[in-house]
This record gives structure tokens, sequence and C-alpha cells, in this order.
């Protein structure tokens, strides 16, 4: 069973590992640092994942047109990939099933833009293949701002009415994590197709990754979910709440 105490494992395991090679180059190089922190998600993700998903970073074509890079791009093995070489992978839009942007830090400065960056992308794959098929996400591994209500409104603006443009997941340090909910949990009255925010206690990067693995093979996350996530659930743990609207 899947415990608190697990996923703040989670956490730490991944607060350790996201330092190392600035431990050994300090600011010899900030690009490596980063990348580095990139593929700390990317081995996570592809220590869980089923064979059928790869995980590597590159960019979606689709026609003529290319998208912005991806940091994380999760894409089905079962598809042709037009170019790899290592981590780097160039896919056609069909065979995208997640993108992850990550940031070393997000502060008040960045944040518009970078979930700007998030949807664009997003943008490029549904419009071409319907929304739902893929996971879209934002992860940071620190966060300087504290007013959740400006994140939530970043978020519903970027998506622009669109659903198309709707982000899934972010997760905001080491304890600030928002979903989207087509229908929220939770007993009535309640408001469907929403953002909702959490404070979750140095577990906010364990509920990021389990949402992807929820996302991605839904039938076995969600029969076996006792094991996926803690029982105690996040619910009572919500700050905030902004509502889609889609627009006609």
């Amino acid at each position: 069973m899947a415990s608190t105490d697990y996923f703040k494992s989670i956490t730490a395991e991944i607060s350790s590992l996201k330092n190392r090679v600035r431990h050994l180059i300090n600011n010899a190089h900030w690009p490596t640092d980063g990348e580095w922190k990139e593929s700390v998600v990317r081995t996570i993700l592809r220590r869980h994942l089923p064979k059928q998903y790869g995980v590597g970073r590159g960019f979606i074509l689709a026609d003529t047109d290319t998208s912005r890079q991806v940091d994380v791009l999760i894409y089905d093995t079962g598809k042709p990939i037009l170019h790899q070489d290592g981590e780097l992978v160039i896919v056609t839009s069909d065979a995208v099933r997640g993108i992850i942007e990550v940031k070393t830090k997000i502060t008040n400065a960045v944040i518009a833009e970078t979930l700007q960056k998030v949807a664009d992308n997003v943008e490029f794959v549904n419009r071409r293949h319907g929304y739902g098929s893929c996971f879209h996400g934002l992860f940071s591994y620190e966060w300087e701002g504290r007013d959740i209500g400006t994140v939530l409104t970043q978020i519903r603006d970027v998506a622009q009415g669109s659903e198309s443009r709707r982000i899934n997941c972010v997760s905001l340090g080491r304890s600030h994590f928002i979903r989207f909910w087509e229908r929220p949990p939770g007993p009535p009255p309640k408001t469907n197709n929403v953002w909702r925010a959490y404070q979750l206690d140095e577990m906010s990067p364990a509920y990021f990754l389990h949402n992807v693995f929820e996302h991605l093979c839904s039938e076995s996350v969600l029969a076996n979910s006792s094991l996926w996530f803690p029982s105690e659930g996040k619910e009572r743990s919500q700050i905030g709440e902004i509502q889609f609207i889609q627009r006609h």
C-alpha cells in the first residue's frame, strides 16, 4: 500500500539527484546542470512506464510544422521514429503520449511564459489528435512564488478557453501540486472542469509522476489505486480551485 512516507521518499530521491552535477561542476556550465535535472525526471518515468512508451527529449513534427523543444517527450514505441540519437528523438504528432516541461526554478517573472510554452506544445498535438490522448505538464524543482491563486489564473488564461490548450498537471517545488479535473472527486455540490491546487508537504513530485502513470495506464493504476496513491488522498489538502470556461 502506498503511504505518505513512500511519496516523501520519492521527493527525497529527486532532491538528492537534482544537484549531483552542480556539486561537481559548480557554476561552470548551467545548461549542463539543467539538462541533468531534465534527465532525472526522464529516468524515473522510464523506470516505471511499460515498454510500449519511450521517454526522451526532442521535437514533434506534423506536416510542415515543428513543435518547440520538449524536455520530456513520452512517445508510443509502436510508432516509427523519424530520428533518434541517444535521448534525442524526433517523432510525428500521432506518436506523442506525454509532454513535460522541466524547470530548475519557477519565479513569478517566468511562470506565465513557461506555461505559455507548455500550452503551445499541448495545442500542437491536440489540434491534430484531440484532447485526452496525451499527458501535458510542468514540473519545477523549486518555486519562489507564494500565491497559488495567481498560478491558477495563469493556467486558465494560457488555455484561452480551448480544451486543446489545457494543461493536466503542475508540480511547483516539493509541496505544491495542481491537477485538472473534468469531474473532481468529493460530494456534491461541486463544479466540473476545474484545476485544483493542493499543498502536499514533500509529496508534490510523487503525485505528479504518479498522475503521469495514471493518465497513460489508467486501467491498471485505478484498479490498484491503493498501491499507487496514499489512502488518505489529497482532497483535504486542497488550497484553491479555478474553473475552465470553454470558448465557443
